[in-house]
Order: structure tokens, then sequence, then C-alpha cells
């Protein structure tokens, strides 16, 4: 059986558009990069107490708990921002900080 012309554009054309769908939604799928993270939460904290980026520093997060922490001491007190491997502000106890 042999394919016509037309048959081959559009099984190449769903091919193309299945690639590009595929990147798309596996590059909005990666995690943030470390960066990233002190940046946003350095960010917060500087609209949260109008204190200076270069108050915040990081730190690996307690194992099991937080991927990294980004602790904040400044004027306002100390801030810590435990953070998970998507990016996410956590809950942990203050005693794991």
């Amino acid at each position: 059986m042999r394919l016509s012309a037309t048959h081959v554009l559009s099984i190449g054309g769903l091919c193309a558009l299945s690639a590009v769908i595929g990147l798309a939604w596996g590059r909005s799928s990666l995690p943030p990069s470390e960066t990233d993270v002190i940046t946003a939460m350095a960010a917060r904290y500087v609209q949260e107490t109008g204190g200076s980026v270069a108050d915040c520093l990081a730190r690996p997060g307690p194992a099991g708990q937080a991927w990294i922490t980004i602790y904040c001491d400044g004027a306002a007190g100390r801030f810590a921002y435990p953070v998970n491997r998507r990016g996410q502000l956590i809950a942990i106890s203050e005693t794991s900080l």
C-alpha cells in the first residue's frame, strides 16, 4: 500500500505538532533553579520588610523537609523561607531551621 502525498504531509504535520506540544509541556514542568528560588524569596523579603536583597543567603534545607532555605537577617529581624523542589514555600517546625 502506498500513501499519497496528502497522507504523508498530514502524518508529518501531526508528528511536528506533537513534538511542539511535548516540548512545551516538558519545559513547563521543569522545577525552578536554585537561583530562581533564591531571587524570588529575597524579593518577597524585600516586599514584606523593606529590607535589602543583600540581607539574604541560602542553605540546603533540613534533610527530608525542605530543598533549600533562604535566610534573611536585617533590621526587621530574621526570616526563614523553607522551599520545596517545586519552588513553593512550605511550613516546617521552627526547631528544624
